[in-house]
């Protein structure tokens, strides 16, 4: 996949000249599961090829176009701005779990949703009329 490389709009994107784009990623700073749900939003936009390195440390994004009039790059710079919402998103939910589990669990608590007026009666009283 070596080709020539060029400048690209967007500083942190290198383009190629077979026109594909290569975005370098710290996975110190976004979740895996981040990344791949970025990944699954554009991939009905153009092709994505993710790669490691030796270290495990960085992935690289390739972007290919699906469609001949796809911006790549335009592309890229959405990839980027959606990368950091899935991020703020997954440092929002592990804040507020412990928050949101307390909630829910309260709900249940307070909400009992069976009919207990009829659990206490004997059987022979039968209050739900199965025998008739």
């Amino acid at each position: 996949m070596k080709s020539s490389t060029s400048t690209s709009k967007l500083a942190w994107v290198e383009a190629h000249s077979d026109g594909h784009l290569e975005m370098r990623l710290n996975l110190r700073l976004y979740p895996l599961a981040a990344l791949f749900r970025v990944c699954y939003r554009f991939t009905d936009k153009c092709y994505l090829f993710i790669a490691e390195d030796e270290k495990n440390e960085v992935l690289t994004i390739h972007f290919t176009k699906k469609e001949a009039e796809t911006d790549l790059s335009v592309l890229a710079g959405e990839f980027s701005n959606e990368l950091i919402y899935q991020k703020i998103r997954f440092d929002v939910a592990a804040e507020t779990q412990g928050l949101r589990e307390l909630i829910a669990a309260q709900a249940f608590a307070e909400a009992d949703i069976l009919d207990r007026s009829e659990t206490n009666a004997h059987y022979y009283d039968d209050p739900r009329r199965i025998s008739t």
